[in-house]
């Protein structure tokens, strides 16, 4: 079994791969849409939203697409951290027809969301400023981010 992982330094402005190897797995859990019922186990959390493609001149659902979420780790005074995507052990889910994905019963923390391959053609969720955004997902909770917007292509 061949396995990945890539690990992202965020510092202020920047963020660098730091190493990668080879391989890909992805467990994928049901997607649901926004009317479904979300069940999550005790003391586990879950990260559900849609991925649209900006790459066309009408923003377009995302389908089929891998969305993973690389894990937070920060030095003590939390000045500078990293996150960690895991090809074999990162939560992630593939996205439904209309765009829609749910990570249900991962470890509450803070994650940031990488979107399409883990590596080659992929896209990090970022903030207005440029810089990885991270979603916090507290435990017993469902965390929705809402419509995210990319610029990848089915």
């Amino acid at each position: 079994m061949f396995y990945h992982r890539l690990i992202f330094k965020i510092i202020p402005l920047s963020i660098f791969v730091l190493f990668t190897a080879c391989g890909e797995y992805l467990s994928s859990s049901p997607t649901l849409t926004p009317s479904s019922e979300i069940i999550i186990s005790p003391n586990k959390t879950a990260i559900v939203g849609r991925m649209i493609s900006s790459a066309s001149s009408k923003p377009l659902p995302l389908s089929n697409i891998a969305v993973r979420l690389a894990k937070m780790f920060w030095n003590e005074d939390r000045t500078e951290g990293v996150f960690v995507l895991e090809g074999a052990t990162s939560p992630g889910d593939i996205t439904d027809e209309q765009g829609y994905f749910s990570i249900i019963d991962i470890e509450p923390g803070e994650y940031v969301i990488v979107v399409g391959e883990a590596i080659g053609n992929n896209e990090i969720i970022t903030e207005t400023s440029g810089k990885a955004k991270i979603f916090i997902a507290e435990k017993d909770t469902v965390l929705d981010v809402g419509t995210l917007e990319v610029n990848l292509s089915n």
